[in-house]
């Protein structure tokens, strides 16, 4: 299950840095973010940090969202974000 949680990480880290980078600079560090050993690794020994990696970025993605258009649902999304990131690990609280 924790293998499948960091999956999420792909898109997160492309939505965040999409607005800031060209498409091709996107994809790359996207790639980056899938192909990072560490991630592997606590992805296939079922730690709570391959997920909360993938929540961060989310929650990175979220407060980019709410910043740029603040509105109830982004303050929504915002806050289910960081629960999700807190709730996985007990360092999740910085995100």
């Amino acid at each position: 299950m924790c293998a499948l949680f960091s999956l999420l990480v792909v898109p997160g880290v492309y939505l965040l840095a999409r607005p800031h980078l060209p498409v091709g600079c996107s994809v790359l560090a996207s790639l980056f973010a899938a192909t990072s050993l560490l991630e592997t690794v606590l992805s296939h020994q079922a730690r709570p940090h391959a997920p909360l990696f993938a929540f961060t970025a989310w929650c990175l993605v979220a407060a980019q969202r709410l910043i740029r258009a603040p509105s109830p649902l982004n303050i929504a999304l915002a806050a289910v974000a960081s629960g999700l990131a807190e709730a996985t690990l007990h360092s999740g609280a910085a995100a």
